[in-house]
């Protein structure tokens, strides 16, 4: 699971998802309050994993863009990148 950048204290998969599906919010250490934001690459990663294939492969029954989604969003915690963001008290 991934790290605060500043003091290498644990994100839990939850605070990671929590961060995926209210919009790639910043995750702020609970242990130094730094604030650590998703890299805008692993961003662009989600998005195109859950929208490439629906683009790709056009129509198709209802679940199949339903699973995907849902799957990309419960595994994606497990490869997020953070940067460094602002240290807030």
């Amino acid at each position: 699971m991934k790290k605060c950048k500043n003091c290498s204290y644990p994100f839990s998969w939850g605070d990671v998802f929590g961060s995926n599906i209210s919009g790639f919010k910043a995750i702020r250490c609970k242990n130094c309050k730094t604030e650590n934001s998703p890299d805008s690459i692993y961003k662009i990663a989600v998005i195109l994993l859950d929208v490439g294939p629906l683009l790709l492969f056009g129509f198709v029954p209802a679940y199949v863009p339903i699973a995907l989604i849902v799957s990309v969003l419960f595994i994606s915690p497990f490869f997020a990148k953070y940067e460094l963001g602002d240290k807030k008290m």
